[in-house]
């Protein structure tokens, strides 16, 4: 089982890094193995916001 991308966590799903409503596809290059809790707070928003979040609060 490969690592969260964005925490180092056990992954157990599948994340569009570009998120489909953005414009980003299925396309292997745009998938990244993620943890719940990172999905849950990603959403539907761009890795930018994500970390960006995480480094103001």
């Amino acid at each position: 089982m490969d690592p969260c991308v964005y925490c180092g966590a056990p992954s157990v799903a599948i994340d569009h890094v570009t998120p489909i409503v953005d414009g980003g596809s299925d396309h292997w290059t745009n998938l990244a193995p993620v943890c719940k809790p990172c999905n849950s707070k990603k959403r539907s928003r761009s890795v930018l916001t994500l970390m960006l979040e995480r480094l103001s609060g």
